[in-house]
């Protein structure tokens, strides 16, 4: 899909698109993060601090995995 630079209002971003889906790199100048979406919804974020969540989008470990049920 298509590339650019996309303004973030607080930093600055680039994301590969394709039709609903993107990933994305958000710099906000002091820290920034690596998302993927997939139809709209942010399935999996990596921090600037190397924390990666999958279902989870402020995730405060190495490797957090969360789904909708009570099994996280």
């Amino acid at each position: 899909g298509p590339t650019g630079a996309q303004g973030s209002g607080t930093g600055t971003a680039d994301r590969i698109t394709e039709g609903n889906s993107y990933a994305e790199i958000l710099d906000t100048g002091t820290n920034g993060i690596f998302r993927f979406l997939s139809e709209g919804d942010e399935k999996m974020r990596i921090t600037h601090d190397g924390h990666m969540g999958l279902g989870e989008t402020n995730p405060q470990a190495r490797h957090v995995v969360k789904d909708n049920s009570s099994n996280n």
